[in-house]
């Protein structure tokens, strides 16, 4: 049997500073800290079970029937300050001695995140992970995430990103006993972390304080609550983001999300001629999220003044709008992109009271190539294909 006997130094954060004084007075300011911290030693421990774990089934992979390895997607699941990301970096030098470091990779938000945060990129940063996380399974290398939020909904598309690639998803609950599957949050574990989000902090890192990661901790342990405190039933649950319902403003369109259209689509996918369209029905998903919506006002029309109008709309005598079929439409290049063609007067007549002219209603379903084609005939004229 595969084993490790290397065990993780408590931060190791000092390995990675460049500037040799600065390394060094690291390297004795975290040394002097593990030794008055006895649940450094506890934590250590711990991280160096997951250490271990990860290491041997990369040693020694799934073959599949085509002589392929099949990927792990390491998906490590905790409070900030824990060691994520210093984990993967010992996971990677231990796997360079072995001349395999090419077989292990990371996908993290934090790749593209400016140092200062900004929340307003925050969106992009983890799709552009997710992006990153598919070309690592296509290139068949095991896949490290990092800068997760923890909640259950955010684990959806990583788990459908498995499913259409044939890979394997492994959560790891990292101190678990600590902070989530426990009746109070241990005391010295959080000052542990703390403490060491402090001490990153003062050598460059992010500013992580008690009341971020108090957020944190409260945020997840209520999504796990969801599941009855059953660790099983939490980490095997992957429910579909909830989005506010009905009229709203998002991402500068005004949009209609229903029940009903969601119904609407789940129907249409059944479609024989869609059997066979799961991974461009994916990058419609990682593109812009697991959800669906009707267009009722395109961005490029949301003027100040619109926006005021739409402040003031009477809804009255709302009517959900009726399906046409399955429309396609296909570029130059051979792409396509395929939707639901709608008839819906009283999208029309809302339109209209502000002044825009008629829409061609509908519901996007995929596309085949890396955008979505739009500004486009989407009536019922594409429905014959």
């Amino acid at each position: 049997m595969f084993k490790i006997e290397e065990t993780l130094p408590s931060h190791g954060i000092e390995a990675f500073i460049r500037n040799p004084a600065i390394r060094e007075i690291a390297g004795n300011e975290i040394k002097r800290f593990n030794k008055q911290s006895p649940m450094e030693t506890i934590l250590n421990k711990e991280m160096s079970v997951i250490y271990n774990d990860i290491l041997c089934k990369i040693k020694n992979p799934i073959i599949d029937d085509n002589g392929k390895i099949i990927p792990y997607i390491f998906m490590p699941i905790s409070i900030q300050g824990v060691g994520k990301t210093t984990l993967y970096n010992k996971l990677k030098q231990y796997l360079q001695t072995l001349n395999k470091s090419d077989k292990l990779d990371m996908a993290s938000a934090d790749t593209y995140m400016p140092k200062q945060f900004n929340f307003n990129l925050l969106k992009g940063c983890h799709r552009k992970c997710i992006e990153d996380l598919v070309r690592i399974i296509k290139s068949g290398r095991h896949c490290f995430l990092d800068n997760l939020n923890g909640l259950a909904y955010f684990r959806t598309i990583y788990k459908l990103i498995c499913d259409v690639y044939g890979a394997i998803l492994v959560p790891y609950i990292i101190y678990a006993d600590k902070w989530l599957v426990c009746e109070d949050i241990d005391k010295d574990f959080l000052e542990t972390i703390i403490s060491r989000c402090d001490n990153r902090h003062k050598l460059g890192g992010k500013y992580i304080d008690k009341d971020i990661l108090m957020k944190t901790i409260t945020s997840i342990r209520n999504d796990y609550s969801i599941n009855g405190n059953n660790t099983d039933l939490w980490l095997n649950s992957f429910p579909n983001p909830s989005y506010l319902p009905g009229f709203n403003i998002v991402e500068s369109q005004y949009i209609l999300r229903n029940n009903i259209i969601d119904k609407m689509v789940d129907k249409h996918l059944r479609d024989i001629r869609l059997i066979n369209r799961t991974e461009d029905r994916l990058n419609k998903h990682i593109q812009r999220g697991i959800e669906n919506h009707i267009t009722v006002i395109d961005s490029y029309e949301m003027t100040p003044e619109i926006k005021l109008k739409i402040k003031n709309f009477t809804l009255d005598g709302f009517k959900l709008p009726i399906s046409k079929g399955i429309g396609r439409y296909v570029n130059e290049d051979n792409e396509d992109t395929i939707f639901i063609v709608l008839d819906w007067e009283y999208g029309n007549k809302l339109r209209r009271s502000i002044g825009l002219k008629d829409k061609d209603f509908h519901i996007t379903l995929l596309w085949s190539g890396k955008y979505n084609i739009t500004n486009v005939c989407k009536n019922e004229t594409t429905i014959n294909w």
